[in-house]
């Protein structure tokens, strides 16, 4: 069968206006999109941009910015050669793995209990949500009052059980000072990961544990046989997500002890801060926290990867 010149010509018309169309569209969307970008550019692309020029300078607050010289690596091996690099680094990573622990802990076990048919479920699944409608700071300020060395309420509640004899200073030993942070901290940030994991849970198909019943599976081999293996897509997620928020987390710690006593609690976020508006050192701060950002890139690239955004 053969197709006529007319045709031909039909074909290729429809499909050059077809291409006109897409090119409209595609134009109109960047349109669109122009002040978005632009804001982006402006906000987080230039700043981000200077933040990392800034850290190959020698720029320091009592001598004029345009006096600060390139100085390359210079900053990063300071870093590098600080000899209270270990304990921030010590302290960043019990940081991290404790609150993401207790955070995605705790929010499992409440969803896993949320997700039975509960007598006002609805009522108990708003209650937990309370922790992360409060401001960080008034937090912080409340679990500093509760642990207080004189009048907070723990010191009280263990008198009372027996548990103490007086009162303790819950900062003068390292195991306590990092008790006291990683309860606020986890006390505050659990409902993200319980609202994402019980998401999770309810999104796995009824008809599959209900074959795993049927085949004489109790609750604890479906826990580990279905919904474990099934809810690692969103673990892995939260999970992520979490260690690149800690990662960044600067209030907890600053509200409640400023990286203290000495640098007992110092993480690189508030050490960003205090190099920055302490000590006047705004290159060295600046170099504090591209490695922050290297950091926070790896685990986005493992998030990404384990979401499936990226190959």
């Amino acid at each position: 069968m053969q197709v006529s010149r007319a045709d031909k010509l039909a074909a290729a018309l429809v499909g050059r206006a077809a291409l006109r169309g897409r090119t409209a569209e595609a134009i109109t969307g960047w349109a669109l999109l122009g002040p978005a970008l632009a804001v982006l550019l402006v906000m987080i692309a230039w700043p981000l941009f200077q933040g990392i020029r800034l850290s190959f300078y020698d720029a320091f607050l009592l001598r004029p910015l345009s006096s600060a010289v390139w100085v390359g690596m210079a900053n990063y091996l300071r870093l590098a050669a600080d000899p209270n690099v270990t304990v921030y680094l010590r302290n960043q990573v019990i940081w991290v793995t404790g609150t993401v622990a207790g955070e995605v802990g705790l929010g499992f076990l409440l969803a896993l209990i949320l997700n039975r048919d509960l007598r006002y479920r609805a009522f108990w699944r708003s209650i937990v949500l309370l922790p992360w409608a409060m401001p960080i700071a008034a937090t912080a300020l409340i679990w500093q009052w509760i642990f207080n060395a004189e009048w907070g309420i723990a010191n009280y509640m263990l008198r009372q059980v027996g548990v103490l004899q007086e009162s303790i200073s819950w900062y003068s030993a390292p195991w306590r000072l990092w008790f006291v942070l990683l309860t606020t901290s986890v006390w505050r940030h659990f409902p993200f990961a319980y609202v994402s994991l019980l998401a999770g849970l309810q999104a796995i198909p009824r008809e599959v544990v209900e074959s795993a019943e049927i085949d004489g599976a109790g609750p604890t081999a479906i826990f580990r046989t279905v919904t474990l293996p099934l809810m690692k897509p969103v673990l892995w997620a939260v999970v992520l997500l979490l260690a690149i928020w800690r990662m960044n987390d600067f209030s907890t710690i600053w509200t409640m002890t400023r990286g203290g006593p000495g640098i007992d609690s110092m993480t690189f976020a508030p050490l960003v801060y205090v190099t920055a508006f302490s000590y006047f050192r705004f290159s060295q701060a600046a170099a504090i926290g591209v490695v922050m950002l290297m950091i926070s890139l790896l685990l986005t690239t493992l998030y990404l990867k384990r979401t499936r955004m990226v190959e």
